[in-house]
C-alpha cells in the first residue's frame, strides 16, 4: 500500500475531511512519531506496536574488495515489537479495540499539529483506522511504506506472523543526529 492509497482510503471513510486535510493528519502522525524517536527513543504507534532506537557504535569492517580494514561509523537502526492487535488482525482474527481516547502523547502531537481543528478522540479514532488499513496491507502485500518515515513489513513465520520495520533515510538521517 502507498501514502496515496492509504490517504485515499481514509478520505473515502471520512467524506468530511478534505483530502488535503486527510494528507495534513497523517503527515503530523508519522512526524510525531518521527519526533518521539528522536527524542525519547522509542515510540508507541496503537495498534501497530512499540518503535525503538537501537544505537550501534562504530566498529572495524572489513572492506569486500580489497579484503583491507576499515573503521565503520556508528548506525541507527529501529525495531517494531508488533503490537497484539497487528499481529491479531495478520492473522485473521476478530480484533476489538479500546475506546479511541485523546490521552496518548501521539495524538496529542497531532492534535496541536493540525491546528486543535478536531477533537482528540476523532484523531485516535483516525489512528486506530490507519493501523486498520497498514494491517490489511500488510495481510495482502507483506508490506506498507510511508515516504520519509518507512517501511512496515510482515511475512509467516513457524510461531505466528513476524513483523519488521525498515526506517527511511530520512528518519535515520534523523536519528543519527545528536
Amino acid at each position: 500500500m502507498s501514502k496515496r492509497a492509504l490517504v485515499a482510503t481514509l478520505a473515502a471513510r471520512h467524506p468530511e475531511l478534505a483530502r488535503s486535510h486527510v494528507q495534513g493528519l497523517l503527515d503530523a502522525l508519522f512526524d510525531g512519531a518521527a519526533e518521539g524517536l528522536a527524542v525519547a527513543g522509542r515510540q508507541a504507534l496503537p495498534g501497530l506496536g512499540l518503535l525503538t532506537v537501537e544505537r550501534r557504535p562504530p566498529r572495524r569492517a572489513r572492506n569486500p574488495r580489497t579484503g583491507e580494514p576499515v573503521q565503520a561509523g556508528p548506525s541507527v537502526s529501529v525495531r517494531l515489537s508488533a503490537d497484539g492487535v497487528l499481529l491479531a488482525r495478520l492473522a485473521g482474527r476478530p480484533v476489538e479495540l479500546d475506546d479511541p481516547g485523546g490521552r496518548d502523547p501521539l495524538v496529542a502531537h497531532v492534535w496541536r499539529a493540525t491546528g486543535e481543528r478536531h477533537a482528540r478522540k476523532f484523531i485516535g479514532q483516525v489512528m486506530h483506522e490507519v493501523a486498520e488499513q497498514i494491517a490489511t496491507a500488510l495481510a495482502a502485500d507483506g508490506r506498507c511504506a510511508w515516504p520519509g518515515f518507512g517501511t512496515f513489513t510482515a511475512r509467516a513465520g513457524a510461531r505466528g506472523p513476524r513483523c519488521g520495520f525498515r526506517p527511511a533515510r530520512a528518519l535515520r538521517d534523523r536519528l543519527s543526529r545528536p
